[in-house]
């Protein structure tokens, strides 16, 4: 009988063992079929990261000891058995070969099974016997060499080095379950850590994608760059799932205003729930945008802290209290229904922490600085460039700092650089009426006493940059990618350069043409 998803199914793809098991002795029908042929035991392969499921093995053994269907395929093609060795479980594929599974959804060849379940001279014997041993692929499009990978045996691996196929997927192949120990040794052995597949995709973001910390640490240790783009711009950062992974990618240069919102909202306050709980009073008294009159000043609004910990739109805040109606308006956008308007009227624009081009420093106590960036595009009716600095301290709590404009120019798409004591914040796209052109700003924020100066330099500088990428090594910050704007002109160039900004001299130098 085909069902659509019910309780039982839910319960499966979230892993949920105990609930799975009360459904069970409540009578419900592990037997169902449900649209597409998922049944209970397919189910129970999807709706998480099965690779790192600790109650996998158990949940399985009971959907085998109930008498779940072993051998059922969906409409596309997908068996238990089959996303089992896919994910890297192969103790729950022999799990299911022992109950009675069908192995031959695995299509695998007797080396796969020497490899998976094996000894060294089970697989040696196997290379003996078998002709042509290395260049079958299996059912998930592995060769011998690859599941070796997956399977994480370095002793097995280099069995099959020399007649290696597909090598440009190893690396890929061993982030899935997070063999941090292989992936050092196929580094070693000379394989390229920025190794891209056909989309751009990296290991890195690879490794991001399955939260293997341990992989993580391994490439970042072996110098992988943590900028690098794929096909449609995505970079490792983007990938991020696991705070303790994105911390480590921001204290190795990441371009930390890529970051998805939802992760920074997490990261900071350890809250995803983007409801705004504020009363009107609050809302009115602290809604728009103020610059601090010292060098730093705490500015404590509730209305801040609220839209802070929720995370919410300008936009939701005005709708929220009814505060849509701004007096001077032009329309500059219209699609179908969707129009977008430019506030004219002067009136400030409502305060939001939801940012673009937006830093995040790390700090060594495990707190956080984030600061500036921009509020939607020019046409929002709430649009806002920030010079805030918000320090939060790894715990959910937070404390802001706002600074004179003449102290510290509203800033955002710059860069963030911790350096002992200080925090360099270099570039800028801004306001146009603050812009520059022969000019490159660099401030200096003190982690202590949070008080900003601005830094004068010398030398070749970049000009006015903004969304480049900024490394410190030694006592020299190196400015690489980016954009860059000049004489006025409405349209921004790529930057192709490496600049050199010395700590010590203060000076720019200009390095080499990237290719």
């Amino acid at each position: 009988m085909i069902e659509e998803k019910n309780d039982l199914a839910t319960a499966l793809e979230a892993g949920d063992l105990q609930q799975v098991r009360q459904l069970l002795n409540e009578g419900a029908n592990i037997h169902y079929s449900r649209d597409g042929g998922y049944d209970a035991l397919i189910d129970a392969m999807f709706g998480r990261n099965i690779a790192r499921d600790g109650h996998l093995i158990a949940l399985v053994k009971l959907l085998i000891e109930r008498g779940a269907a072993l051998n059922g395929m969906s409409r596309y093609g997908e068996t238990a058995i089959g996303v089992a060795s896919r994910q890297g479980r192969f103790d729950v594929v022999r799990l299911l070969l022992d109950a009675g599974a069908d192995g031959d959804y695995l299509s695998w060849t007797p080396i796969m099974y020497a490899i998976a379940f094996g000894s060294v001279d089970d697989v040696k014997r196997c290379l003996h016997d078998e002709v042509d041993a290395q260049f079958w692929w299996d059912a998930a499009s592995r060769t011998p060499w690859l599941l070796s990978l997956q399977l994480g045996d370095i002793t097995k691996a280099e069995l099959l080095y020399e007649n290696r196929k597909d090598a440009d997927k190893s690396l890929f192949q061993s982030v899935i379950n997070d063999k941090g120990r292989m992936l050092s040794w196929l580094i070693s052995k000379g394989f390229d850590v920025n190794v891209a597949d056909e989309y751009g995709h990296t290991p890195l973001m690879a490794a991001c994608d399955n939260d293997a910390i341990e992989c993580v640490k391994a490439l970042l240790a072996a110098g992988v760059d943590v900028n690098k783009t794929g096909e449609y711009g995505d970079c490792a950062i983007k990938h991020v799932n696991d705070r303790r992974i994105l911390c480590l990618l921001i204290d190795a240069g990441a371009n930390s205003a890529e970051m998805e919102q939802e992760m920074r909202q997490l990261l900071l306050t350890g809250n995803v729930d983007d409801t705004l709980e504020i009363d009107n009073i609050c809302y009115e008294s602290g809604k728009h945008r103020r610059f601090g009159d010292k060098n730093p000043q705490s500015m404590k609004f509730p209305f801040w802290d609220a839209m802070i910990y929720s995370g919410a739109y300008a936009s939701t805040a005005r709708q929220k209290f009814h505060d849509t109606n701004i007096s001077e308006k032009e329309e500059v956008y219209t699609s179908g229904n969707l129009s977008r308007y430019r506030n004219i009227s002067g009136e400030e624009p409502v305060w939001s922490f939801r940012r673009f081009g937006q830093s995040l420093t790390h700090l060594p106590s495990g707190g956080f600085v984030t600061m500036g960036g921009e509020y939607e595009d020019w046409y929002d009716e709430d649009f806002c460039i920030y010079n805030d600095v918000i320090v939060f301290d790894g715990n959910g709590s937070f404390t802001i700092y706002g600074y004179p404009p003449t102290i510290f120019s509203p800033t955002d798409f710059h860069s963030a650089t911790l350096v002992g004591d200080y925090i360099y914040i270099i570039g800028n796209l801004g306001y146009p009426e603050v812009r520059e052109f022969s000019e490159t700003p660099v401030y200096r924020l003190h982690c202590e006493s949070f008080k900003i100066e601005k830094v004068k330099t010398k030398g070749e500088n970049p000009g006015w940059i903004f969304k480049h990428n900024a490394h410190l090594n030694g006592d020299v910050i190196s400015i690489s990618a980016g954009e860059i704007l000049k004489n006025n002109q409405s349209k921004s160039r790529k930057n192709h350069h490496i600049f050199l900004l010395n700590l010590r001299t203060m000076r720019w130098e200009r390095k080499v043409m990237q290719p």
